[in-house]
């Protein structure tokens, strides 16, 4: 049977792999900002592969030129909707820019403005 703390660890690990934010993790685990950040490190030192960042979502040199129509802009949104963005991305399996463009195409051809 795991011990609390290492039960606690590996459900901390899972959520934050999966994106969870140093806020929601400590709402989630009842620990402050700094705990959380304390945590991590700890982690990292008992777990060095944590130390191994995955590559960013930068696109690579064939999607760059699908992406040159598109115009970089930058939305400022609350916590909720944005991991509400972003588990249906990948549910549906596709990029949150691309979800959030299906969304505002849909909006706008809703209310017929587009």
């Amino acid at each position: 049977m795991a011990k609390p703390k290492e039960e606690r660890n590996r459900l901390f690990i899972e959520d934050w792999e999966r994106g969870l934010g140093n806020e929601d993790l400590g709402k989630k685990y009842g620990l402050s900002i700094g705990g959380v950040k304390a945590l991590k490190q700890r982690l990292r030192q008992k777990y060095p592969s944590l130390y191994q960042k995955k590559p960013a979502s930068k696109p690579g040199i064939q999607q760059t030129s699908k992406l040159s129509k598109y115009k970089k802009v930058t939305y400022y949104l609350d916590s909720e909707m944005v991991k509400t963005i972003k588990k249906l991305a990948v549910d549906r399996d596709t990029d949150i820019s691309e979800l959030i463009r299906e969304i505002l195409r849909e909006y706008l051809r809703e209310r017929r403005i587009s």
